[in-house]
């Protein structure tokens, strides 16, 4: 077993909050059409590696094939979603707050330091977009964003590195939960892993 996959193995046991297989009766279930190749991972909320998060619930992520391979086209390219608990009103400040406690303690997970050591380096920004036609018909209550990550990349070039990523906060007719869809890359908006990205976020559901 290679170190890179023993690190992913080691994050993902720790933000499993010990049921990444097994998911409670009263959790909602997700339908992703992936392509081949994409791996799945499934956590509680807050996950361990970010205790800083006030936000409760699960979150279910698809990595690409080359998630892992720096020279992939599709490096570090993912998405995951938020269903969450109780959350009330949710805006951008707290979305951006949410998210970069997120990503600062993966990072400092990964990195073995302190997740303050990463506080300068690790920030989420988030512009309001216009409604994207390309959304699923159930979505209500829709918010959409567009954003960057910048934060230490810490599984493969451990270097500064700016994600892109949109972020699309919803309800769905008949589920009591809130949900927030988010999709990464650190390719170009018109690279070909986001038209990948985009058509398993229209094509995702939520099951009754």
């Amino acid at each position: 077993m290679n170190r890179m996959l023993i690190i992913c193995l080691v994050v993902m046991g720790l933000g499993s909050n010990a049921y990444s297989t097994k998911c409670r009766a009263e959790e909602p279930q997700f339908e992703f059409k992936t392509p081949a190749g994409w791996r799945s991972e499934r956590f509680a909320l807050p996950a361990k590696f970010a205790p800083q998060m006030k936000f409760t619930g699960v979150e279910e992520l698809r990595f690409a094939p080359g998630m892992y391979q720096r020279k992939a086209e599709d490096f570090l390219s993912y998405l995951f979603v938020f269903a969450l608990e109780n959350e009330g009103e949710i805006n951008q400040a707290a979305l951006q707050t949410e998210l970069t406690a997120y990503y600062r303690g993966l990072s400092a997970l990964v990195l073995k330091k302190k997740a303050n050591d990463l506080a300068g380096s690790t920030t989420v920004k988030l512009e309001l977009s216009k409604a994207r036609q390309e959304l699923s018909a159930d979505w209500v209550k829709v918010k959409s964003y567009s954003g960057t990550v910048a934060w230490t990349e810490p599984f493969v070039t451990k270097k500064q590195q700016k994600l892109l990523i949109t972020v699309d906060q919803f309800s769905v007719k008949g589920q009591q939960h809130q949900f927030v869809f988010v999709c990464a890359s650190p390719a170009n908006r018109d690279a070909n892993i986001w038209k990948t990205l985009h058509q398993i976020r229209r094509d995702f559901s939520v099951k009754e």
